[in-house]
């Protein structure tokens, strides 16, 4: 059993709010942060942004929109904490560890080896294009069974026995996976920090793959950014996870904004997240990550003196005597707990 330390200011804990129970939809209320783009018809109005049945959770009736949460990290691929803090998933984990819908509206799991996803109509990426199970049959008929983007096949995660799953898109709001024995650990894989994601913004992606683009202007586009072929270019601009393209549809609650080689990572609100909370107020209610890339070194100490909000990585149970001191006069909180990881 590992101990894990972090450091939160007293006003970000806000960013955990929303992490709450599901609840019954209130009308829905527009994040101030996006109403000046809404009046000036840069943006449609909340209520056609959002799904026809947004995930509706019970969070802190305190809770209040605006302001960043910032974090320090240590090395430029760090920006994939937008992807980990944001925590959107097909499935999530709930408080009391139950697998839960979350970006589908609901699922069936049938003898432990069919696996049914029912997605939210009307929701859309974060460009506003529909997010549908077209977006899922890229993935797996062009990218993970693609000789030349996944030359190992699958990801194991997806293999029972070596064998994959028969893959299904019944209709655009529909998705199956069906083994012939049972994938005790699909649904957890899923709902973890780092899932395999089996969904990608197909309208997006299509220009950088030889399936769907010019082979001539694909060449040209590869040669021009130094990469070897037209996967390596669809690689590169395959960054879900890592988030470090802004031009990427992304169903997270943040969007990046900036891509590398930078000193700060910044992602701001996606203006058509699926959840809202009980009063119908979209979420997030914070308008942006900044993630400052710092030393590891003095990470524990640029925390204790207020340079970031939260502070989950770079700092360790060893620290822990010397950022308790400092908890009450710099105003930040220090919280231990253990998790189930072993080495």
């Amino acid at each position: 059993m590992k101990r894990m330390l972090a450091v939160c200011l007293l006003g970000a804990l806000g960013l955990f709010a929303w992490a709450g129970l599901p609840a019954r939809a209130a009308p829905a209320e527009e994040p101030p942060a996006l109403a000046a783009r809404v009046a000036a018809g840069e943006l449609p109005p909340l209520a056609r942004r959002l799904p026809e049945h947004p995930l509706v959770l019970t969070t802190d009736p305190d809770a209040a929109y605006g302001g960043e949460l910032r974090t320090l990290i240590g090395t430029p691929k760090d920006p994939k904490l937008a992807f980990v803090y944001g925590y959107a998933r097909l499935v999530r984990f709930d408080r009391d560890y139950q697998i839960v819908p979350d970006i589908v509206e609901r699922f069936e799991v049938k003898e432990g080896r069919i696996f049914t996803f029912h997605l939210r109509k009307g929701h859309r990426w974060s460009d506003g294009a529909p997010f549908t199970s077209a977006d899922f049959e890229y993935w797996w008929k062009y990218v993970a069974t693609n000789k030349k983007l996944a030359p190992g096949g699958p990801p194991a995660i997806l293999l029972v026995d070596g064998e994959p799953p028969k893959v299904e898109f019944p209709d655009p709001w529909t998705v199956r996976y069906t083994w012939s024995k049972p994938h005790n650990l699909f649904l957890l894989d899923q709902a973890g920090a780092a899932p395999t994601t089996l969904y990608r913004p197909a309208h997006y992606l299509k220009q950088f793959h030889e399936a769907f683009g010019d082979p001539e202007k694909l060449a040209k586009m590869a040669k021009a950014e130094r990469r070897r072929s037209w996967a390596a270019l669809h690689t590169a601009r395959d960054a879900t996870y890592v988030m470090d393209n802004p031009a990427l549809p992304t169903l997270q609650p943040w969007r990046p904004t900036v891509a590398p080689p930078a000193e700060v990572f910044v992602a701001e609100r996606n203006p058509y997240f699926h959840r809202v909370d009980q009063r119908g107020r979209q979420l997030p209610y914070i308008d942006r990550l900044k993630l400052v890339l710092a030393d590891k070194a003095i990470i524990p100490m640029k925390a204790s003196t207020g340079e970031a909000d939260l502070q989950a990585r770079y700092v360790s149970f060893g620290q822990y005597t010397f950022l308790k001191k400092n908890e009450r006069l710099a105003g930040y909180r220090v919280y231990l707990w253990s998790t189930a990881s072993t080495a």
